[in-house]
């Protein structure tokens, strides 16, 4: 049995210290730039309402501010409060706003959240029934408005809903022989098995497929779709299937793209989204797993104009004569329960929801839509590129568990996942402490 590194601990405590203290600072400097946004703000006319609105705030969002800021002019603007990707990946950013909403002198009006977080977060959140009505609520997605509903409340309404993929450069596959067979299995879904295949007579080696492999939610739901697609089983929640041997196998599955194929690199176990994305395209990598939404990212900071054309969708592998699955994401908003402006708010939620706004956020920033409407015209939102939305959306997605103690689950699983597959525990020994955390109320510190 493999046994922990003596020195870990120690090295854990310092890292979990410094990022505490990191956390410490970038909430008070976030409370300090509100302030700062608020003073410096020239809607000083009498009458003008005031919406902090904090999540990722990409281009798209901006153009979707200014254009909801010119319908209330004079009535209403909303102030966005950028939370990049490049600083905080889901789990840093899931901490940083629990600890922002835990004071009391926060000016943040709405604030966007991950699916899973929705349980979590639901304690600072406004109830929304009173404010959308039965109709406006049977516009969203039916599986998307589930991920909103705590306790029979409608507690956020959602921006967007995102999926994964896999991704590869054209560039780099026109190199290699008989590329062109493989392209087409590419855009229908190609089994693991020939996928491993191809890139290890490729002669690409070890950087040819990257995954997120951190210690975070990112993991997790690559080892979701692993787990789903090769057994068709849903998330596991009891200790029973958790250490259950189709568990395991899918994390050793994980390891064996690294140790056995050797397809990826081990630095994966150190990649969030955006270092196995920055990695893909700085290396000579054949295949990244990454989220639809992802695509927009270096559209917005600017890297390389040419990037999304050497880029190409396709769905997830799959296993024998199974099909593939992927873990169904995106990002709800929430009104912060003690807002002053609720009614404001509620209205840039509803501006949200409207068929143009959903439409502008898809061609803007690859933001899948969340409402029915924008999916009955088959031809406009059923395909990017070649690339089948509509069947992923209906017939592929997977759903993690929608409970509050998710998230909590997840981080612990994440991190004795992460340990395994760097080999300072075996999958088993990780899993036992996992479940020894999870159910027998350890205090868990990583």
């Amino acid at each position: 049995m493999m046994k922990k590194n003596k020195n870990l601990g120690g090295i854990t405590e310092k890292y979990n210290l410094a990022f505490a203290f990191f956390l410490i600072a970038v909430v008070f400097i976030l409370i300090l730039n509100i302030f700062s946004l608020d003073f410096f703000s020239k809607d000083d006319e009498e009458g003008v309402k005031k919406i902090y609105f904090a999540d990722h705030i990409s281009t798209a969002h901006l153009e979707l501010i200014e254009r909801f800021n010119e319908k209330y002019k004079d009535e209403i603007k909303v102030i966005p409060i950028d939370l990049p990707w490049s600083k905080f990946n889901t789990n840093q950013r899931k901490e940083l706003i629990a600890r922002t909403l835990r004071s009391e002198d926060i000016k943040i009006n709405i604030y966007a959240v991950d699916q899973i977080w929705v349980g979590r977060f639901e304690k600072w959140a406004e109830p929304l029934d009173e404010y959308f009505s039965e109709s406006e609520k049977s516009r969203i997605l039916p599986q998307l408005k589930e991920t909103c509903i705590i306790n029979d409340k409608l507690v956020c309404i959602p921006m967007y809903c995102d999926i994964g993929i896999l991704a590869y450069k054209k560039s780099v596959l026109k190199q290699i022989p008989g590329h062109e067979e493989i392209e087409k299995k590419l855009r229908q879904s190609i089994s693991w098995e020939e996928l491993i295949e191809f890139i290890q007579t490729s002669g690409k080696g070890a950087n040819s497929y990257l995954f997120q492999g951190d210690a975070y939610e990112g993991l997790i739901c690559n080892l979701y779709e692993i787990y789903a697609s090769k057994y068709n089983l849903d998330f596991p929640q009891t200790r029973e299937e958790i250490l259950d041997e189709k568990f395991k196998n899918s994390i050793q599955f994980l390891k064996d793209l690294i140790y056995k194929y050797e397809i990826s690199p081990k630095e994966v176990t150190k990649y969030a989204e955006k270092q196995s994305y920055d990695n893909f395209f700085k290396k000579k990598s054949l295949f990244v797993r990454r989220w639809f939404t992802g695509l927009r990212d270096y559209k917005i900071y600017n890297r390389e104009p040419h990037i999304l054309d050497d880029l190409t969708p396709c769905p997830l592998p799959h296993f024998g004569d199974g099909d593939f699955k992927t873990v169904f994401g995106g990002w709800n908003l929430m009104i912060v329960k003690s807002s002053q402006n609720k009614e404001e708010a509620v209205k840039f939620l509803k501006f949200v929801l409207e068929e143009k706004t959903q439409e502008y956020l898809y061609h803007s920033g690859y933001y899948l839509p969340v409402i029915s409407s924008c999916y009955n015209d088959t031809n406009y939102f059923d395909y990017y590129d070649g690339f089948p939305l509509g069947k992923y959306i209906r017939n592929n997605t997977i759903h993690r568990p929608n409970y509050s103690e998710y998230t909590k689950r997840s981080d612990i699983l994440s991190y004795y996942i992460n340990m395994a597959i760097r080999n300072e525990y075996s999958i088993e020994e990780a899993l036992e402490k996992a479940c020894d955390n999870i159910f027998d109320d350890k205090l868990f510190i990583k």
